[in-house]
């Protein structure tokens, strides 16, 4: 799946969302955006905490205080497992589902129509 150099942004929706929350916060959001942007499935990531903490250019003990306070706060979904702290943008997650059912249902269409046009 080839990588797409965008994803969309809503400003009215990023402020909207974000005014009430701290510049520290809407910074790391964008940060782990970005991120989650390029993982695999796109929407969805998951790193230990060192990891996330480089990402984001701060200290573990930052790092586990922004992923509470974004779950917290209901920004995204934080799951941790075995070490592992999975982070999910709903909206990006969800995007990324639709994209992959329209294309899969062009093919679908796309060959129906081919096999159509060699029936005759």
């Amino acid at each position: 799946m080839g990588k797409l150099p965008y994803f969309n942004f809503y400003p009215s929706d990023w402020t909207r969302d974000m005014h009430k929350h701290p510049l520290k916060i809407a910074g790391a959001w964008i940060t782990i955006c970005c991120e989650l942007h390029w993982s695999e499935p796109r929407g969805k990531a998951t790193n230990n905490l060192d990891e996330w903490a480089r990402i984001l250019g701060t200290t573990p003990e930052d790092t586990k205080e922004i992923l509470e306070y974004i779950s917290l706060k209901g920004i995204c979904d934080v799951t941790q497992r075995n070490g592992n702290i999975t982070v999910m943008s709903r909206r990006i997650y969800r995007e990324e589902m639709e994209r992959i059912s329209n294309r899969e249902n062009n093919k679908l269409r796309q060959q129906k129509y081919r096999s159509n046009r060699n029936v005759t």
